[in-house]
Order: structure tokens, then C-alpha cells, then sequence
């Protein structure tokens, strides 16, 4: 499943590049002056905003973020910086469980989740196996956990409060810049490989919300509450592989475009998103300026 998904994305994402050249002829010579001081910032809007993974342009935001994941994606507490620093802040948890606050990796700490012993630092050692093992996922089972996260489970209560709907979304906008700076100019061929990291199972579901004969055809509905997440409401179909050969989702696609371009949740759902998401949240990015109508309009 991963690999389809991937696949449509990377092919597509070239567009990215044409329409930055497209939306710099549209803009005023003065206005590309502030474009290109603000480069990173700028093409991070881009790609948050226009990651077109389906056949047709579909809006993956921050927004659609949260509606998928049901995860916090509200802004980063004024300390995230200190929490980053890979010196500072307090490893004592690690410390303590490891002898060590370097080189830990995803498998030392399933070794530990059954030899803690109090309630509290088995709640922080699950929480440090769930943290790295889903919210931020790696290609390589054995990579070393980074300190961010060997400092946060000593806090549960920053734990349960911190934003991690925003974090994971910030990964997935660089990785996907980072597929788009690997396949700049070029075609994906079947034989190209690359890794995605992070947690992309909403990425995964976005494209059977936004395509309903996918939905019927892959997808079955299961028992939740009505103002759940998008993620909890639907389960893949048992199949005897790994996913979805790409020649039966081509199939059940057919020649049908019903496409839903911008997912906008249920009355009930939007009593999730005042929960988890800042109502003034302009898909990411704060407020929007006429740059960013631009880009829209294109």
C-alpha cells in the first residue's frame, strides 16, 4: 500500500516545480524579491498545500492532517527549541534505564518494556516505544532514537499536551521535498527506490477518502464514535498480500472522476478539529497573505 501511494505521489510531484515557475511570472517583480528571500519558507506552503497525489489536484493540508490523524496540531510550546538542542534538557530517564543518552535505538527499548517495573516509567517506556515507533517511524528498525524524544517521555504530561499532529505533519512536507528533490526533472521508473519515513498512515487513507470508488471497493467502515477521526472509521479489506496490486486499484478507479478535492469535516467532526487544531489555522501556515492566493489560483 505504501509503495502505490508513494509511487502517485513522486509521480506527480514534478508539477510542483513547473507551477513555482508559473507562479513566479504571475507575481510583481518586487514581490519576487520577497519569493525568493523567503525560499524555504515559501516552498514549504507549496508543497503543504499542493501535494498532488491522486489523478487529479487534491489539497492535503494541516487541516486535512488532523482531520485524518486525530493528533494535536496546534503550535509548538515557546520550549520545543531547548527540547531540540541534542545537548541540553535532561536525559535522566534514559539514563537511568540505558547508562546512556546516545546511540539508543527502537529495539533497546523493546527489550525494556518488560522489565520496568513502577506505573509511571512503564507509561514512559511505552510511550518512548510508541513515539519512535509510530508517530516517527524510521526505514531502519536499528537507527539511533533522536534526543528529542529520550527527553520528552521524562514529561508525560508535555507528552500527552504537545503537538505531535504538527510534527508529524512537518515530517511528512520534508519528506516528500525530499522525494521532489530526488526526482527533480526525471520520471519514476518501477525500479527506483527510495524510503519514506514518519507516520504516513494518514497519507495513506487521503487517497480513499478523496476517491469514494476506491473507499467501496478497498475499504469497510467499523464501529466508532462520530466525532473520531477519519482514521478510525474505515479498516483496509483483508487481502492475501502485502497491499493492493496496482493494476485492481486502476480497475476499480475505471474511467470514474469523482474525485473530492478539499475534505471538510462533518458537523460532528468539526467538534474534533476545535479540540486539536487553532480555528485561524490557514492550512498550516498561518495567515494567509496575497502570495499564498496566488499560488491557490493557479
Amino acid at each position: 500500500m505504501r509503495s502505490i501511494m508513494m509511487t502517485m505521489m513522486a509521480r506527480k510531484i514534478d508539477n510542483l516545480h513547473n507551477s513555482r515557475k508559473k507562479f513566479l511570472n504571475r507575481i510583481k517583480p518586487h514581490r519576487k524579491n520577497h519569493f525568493n528571500r523567503n525560499k524555504q519558507k515559501t516552498l514549504k506552503q507549496c508543497l503543504q498545500m499542493h501535494m498532488s497525489l491522486l489523478l487529479h489536484r487534491s489539497w492535503y493540508s494541516i487541516k486535512e492532517h488532523a482531520l485524518l490523524s486525530g493528533l494535536d496540531c496546534h503550535d509548538y510550546p515557546s520550549n520545543y527549541g531547548e527540547l531540540k538542542d541534542k545537548e541540553a534538557g535532561d536525559f535522566k530517564f534514559v539514563e537511568k534505564w540505558f547508562k546512556r543518552r546516545t546511540n539508543i535505538t527502537i529495539a533497546d527499548v523493546k527489550k525494556k518494556l518488560g522489565k520496568v517495573k513502577s506505573a509511571v516509567n512503564k507509561k514512559k517506556m511505552a510511550a518512548l516505544y510508541f513515539l519512535t515507533n509510530v508517530l516517527k517511524a524510521k526505514s531502519k528498525y536499528k537507527g539511533n532514537i533522536e534526543p528529542f524524544f529520550l527527553k520528552v517521555v521524562d514529561d508525560l504530561d508535555l507528552c500527552e499536551k504537545f503537538p505531535w499532529g504538527r510534527l508529524t505533519f512537518d515530517d511528512l512536507v520534508d519528506e516528500v521535498k525530499k522525494v521532489a528533490k530526488k526526482f527533480k526533472g526525471g520520471v519514476v521508473n518501477e525500479k527506483d527506490s527510495w524510503t519514506f519515513s514518519g507516520y504516513i498512515l494518514p497519507i495513506e487513507a487521503f487517497a480513499y477518502e478523496c476517491i469514494p470508488a476506491l473507499a467501496r471497493t478497498f475499504r469497510e467502515p467499523v464501529h466508532a464514535e462520530s466525532d473520531c477521526p477519519r482514521l478510525c472509521k474505515h479498516n483496509f479489506k483483508a487481502t492475501y498480500m502485502k497491499g493492493y496490486p496496482l493494476s485492481e486499484i486502476n480497475e476499480a478507479i475505471g474511467s470514474n472522476r469523482d474525485i473530492i478535492s478539499i475534505l471538510e469535516p462533518t458537523s460532528e467532526e468539526e467538534t474534533l478539529m476545535e479540540r486539536i487544531i487553532d480555528p485561524s489555522c490557514d492550512d498550516g501556515i498561518g495567515s494567509v497573505d496575497h502570495l499564498v492566493d496566488l499560488w491557490r489560483d493557479i
